[in-house]
């Protein structure tokens, strides 16, 4: 793969990323700049043809980046299930460095002085590294949480495992055994649960049928619609 600049009238410096088997033009903004990855071979010309082509698709991506807001900020805190925080925030002592750690269940995630939370490489670091943070402290508060749900239903499961799906938070085996994703922890506790009884239902239903929903909605107290409306516009604390 290689990667190189070109200097565009309209969008200053483009970054050029080629890619061996690609076929047609990716586009995206970062850190205020359009990055293009294009097949492999493709020239410096016919690079600067495929900005002609896509320019007013170009100047989209550049308007939705200039007004999207970024994930964090210094002082920020988020509250994680179980009863986890994580504070971010900026240091001095360790310049380039992204600096991690815990104090009990206070976590906190610092940058260095000279970086931004509204760059978008750290913001990538810092989403990275909670997630690495939650991902490491999910079994030992989720499991025990879904286990409780499970026995107050009169519910047996073979086991509960860990999982790191981005879309898909739980997933229910034909053999009893579900999976539960660490992506949960940044949830309310509510919808933790309502995941938790979608796959407790899948112990009887292993489908998506209306006899399913009715079982789902019964062991999450009648809840099931307004929780799906929820989880779909939660806005989550990390990249997914």
């Amino acid at each position: 793969m290689g990667r190189y600049y070109i200097e565009d009238n309209e969008f200053g410096i483009v970054w050029v990323h080629t890619r061996v088997g690609m076929r047609n033009l990716r586009a995206m903004v970062k850190d205020g700049n359009v990055l293009l990855r294009v097949p492999d071979g493709a020239s410096k010309k016919s690079v600067h043809e495929m900005i002609d082509q896509y320019r007013s698709e170009l100047r989209v991506l550049c308007s939705k980046y200039s007004e999207r807001k970024h994930l964090y900020h210094d002082g920020m805190k988020i509250n994680c299930f179980g009863g986890y925080s994580i504070t971010l925030g900026v240091q001095h002592e360790q310049p380039g460095r992204v600096e991690y750690g815990c104090n009990g269940q206070e976590l906190y995630v610092n940058i260095p002085s000279e970086s931004s939370f509204e760059n978008d490489t750290v913001e990538d670091i810092v989403s990275k590294v909670i997630k690495l943070m939650v991902r490491q402290r999910a079994e030992r508060v989720l499991v025990p949480f879904a286990e409780k749900i499970a026995a107050q239903l009169g519910l047996k499961v073979k086991k509960f495992v860990m999982g790191h799906g981005m879309s898909k938070l739980g997933h229910c085996t034909r053999s009893g055994e579900i999976q539960l994703s660490y992506y949960l922890m940044f949830l309310p506790e509510h919808l933790i649960k309502h995941v938790v009884c979608h796959e407790l239902a899948h112990l009887t239903y292993f489908n998506h049928s209306h006899e399913f929903h009715l079982l789902t909605d019964k062991y999450d107290d009648g809840n099931e619609r307004a929780d799906i409306k929820e989880l779909k516009n939660f806005k989550w604390p990390v990249k997914r």
